[in-house]
Parts: structure tokens; C-alpha cells; sequence
């Protein structure tokens, strides 16, 4: 029974981290799933990563391609534009979808 778990939990981290990868590798080529222009939105720090959380949603988090450091701030709220790139999207920060930030601003 120990085993069975251990491997469901191994496969879970592993699938999870292929899809990572996939999101993280911001391609600005890839389909534009939506276009957001000026939305409130939180930085948000997460297992070491920086995340978008829009403002009234729940489980939107968006994996910034191109977050400035001075933007790197847990909880600094900001209005963001860009293009959310097609991808892999559910509710487990691994697996958001990419964002290409085309402005940000305080």
C-alpha cells in the first residue's frame, strides 16, 4: 500500500513538473489564449516562484515571461497588460499558464 502511494505521488510531481517546464518556457509564438489590458492584479510568491494573481479571481495565477525586478515584490499590487499565452491551466500553481507582460506599472 506504501508503495502505491509512493509512486502515485512520484508520477503527480513528475507530470506536474513536465507541464512546468512546458509553461515556463514562454513562448511568445505560441496562441494567445486571452489579452488582458490594464487589470488589477497582486505579485504573489509561491514554492520560490513569482506568480499574477488578477484581482476577483480565486485560482488565476499567471506565470510572468518577463516580470522586471523591481516588480518582484510578494504582494505588491500592480496594473499589468499582456498576452496569456495557450497552455497547460488548472488550479495548481505548476501548471499556469505563461504571460507576456507588455506593461506593468504601479
Amino acid at each position: 500500500m506504501k508503495i502505491g502511494l509512493f509512486i502515485c505521488t512520484i508520477i503527480f510531481f513528475v507530470s506536474c513538473k513536465k507541464n512546468n517546464a512546458s509553461t515556463n518556457n514562454c513562448d511568445e509564438n505560441a496562441p494567445t489564449q486571452r489579452v488582458i489590458v490594464n487589470k488589477k492584479a497582486t505579485i504573489t510568491l509561491l514554492n520560490g516562484e513569482y506568480f499574477i494573481v488578477e484581482e476577483n479571481t480565486i485560482d488565476t495565477k499567471l506565470s510572468p515571461c518577463n516580470l522586471p525586478l523591481a516588480f518582484k515584490n510578494p504582494g505588491l499590487n500592480v496594473i499589468v497588460s499582456g498576452s496569456v499565452k495557450q497552455g497547460i491551466s488548472s488550479i495548481s500553481p505548476c501548471c499556469t499558464n505563461a504571460f507576456i507582460i507588455s506593461n506593468i506599472y504601479f
